[in-house]
């Protein structure tokens, strides 16, 4: 069984800053919120943040995003998953490519949503390495989910 799967779920939301706009179509892989690419069948989820202290920043690149939203999105996901009693992946990624973002914050942060949440989890703490800190995807020969390093879990960039 395949999944389908988003890019950069999160990009829905405006920029923080309107100097970006003109990044927009370069920068926004998806159209719609969790719940629409939810409802559409994605279930795998990646999200990029950054992290200023230990508070994570919704962004893309070097584009941050508007709206603290991060915790509603992932609270409203797990209610969804236990109404449908089904396995939501999520990607969690260290957006450190044009930002410091600091990977032991980064890892804190990470730990607290898994603790948080009840979804399968790939956290790569650092964008610029694509170091895989904690992998609990299914194996690759599992009859779930694919998974291989990168652009591989996602299979397709459309907007859902």
């Amino acid at each position: 069984m395949k999944l389908l799967a988003s890019h950069n779920s999160m990009t829905y939301l405006p920029f923080s800053s309107k100097i970006l706009t003109p990044f927009r179509s370069f920068a926004q892989c998806q159209n719609n919120n969790i719940y629409c690419q939810y409802q559409s069948g994605v279930r795998i989820f990646d999200i990029r943040v950054r992290m200023s202290g230990e508070n994570p920043i919704m962004c893309h690149g070097f584009a941050d995003l508007k709206g603290n939203v991060f915790w509603n999105a992932f609270d409203c996901l797990q209610s969804l998953q236990k109404r449908k009693n089904e396995d939501i992946y999520v990607q969690l990624v260290n957006e450190d490519t044009f930002h410091h973002s600091s990977r032991s914050d980064f890892m804190k942060f990470a730990t607290c949503v898994m603790n948080r949440f009840n979804f399968k989890f790939c956290i790569v703490s650092s964008k610029k390495l694509w170091k895989i800190e904690i992998n609990e995807f299914p194996a690759e020969d599992s009859n779930t989910c694919f998974w291989r390093k990168h652009k591989d879990l996602i299979r397709s960039h459309h907007q859902i």
